[in-house]
């Protein structure tokens, strides 16, 4: 889990983010960050609408393997952020875990938030050779 202090709090304390972020977006998964400074922390925020999954247990489980996946790599961003990823389609519920963590780290990296070298979570794929 995600600890308090790196999660939003506020019914407006996204806003800043959506007005002056940065986007991205990758397979079905939207990224809006904004550089907050040296002096305050990583906060994150993962909203996926009702229309992308009616079942709320879908809904948190695919939160909770995100905020985890921002939990591990804290420290690996290259400077303190707010994040915000969108789930725009319910084919991103039919994605094993490791092809979420795969496609969310290539968000972090297309978007210049981590490094590649520095992420020890990425999920490499090898190739298995049939004789």
């Amino acid at each position: 889990m995600l600890a308090q202090k790196n999660r939003f709090h506020g019914h407006h304390s996204l806003d800043p983010v959506y007005r002056n972020g940065f986007s991205l977006s990758l397979d079905n998964v939207g990224l809006r960050y904004l550089n907050t400074g040296p002096t305050s922390v990583t906060r994150g925020a993962v909203v996926i609408s009702k229309k992308v999954a009616k079942s709320a247990v879908s809904r948190n489980r695919i939160r909770r393997q995100i905020y985890e996946l921002i939990r591990l790599n804290l420290d690996n961003f290259k400077q303190p952020v707010s994040l915000i990823i969108t789930i725009h389609h319910e084919k991103v519920l039919q994605l094993t875990p490791n092809k979420l963590k795969a496609l969310i780290l290539n968000l972090f990296i297309k978007s210049n938030l981590i490094d590649q070298n520095t992420s020890k979570h990425a999920i490499v794929e090898t190739k298995k050779e049939v004789s």
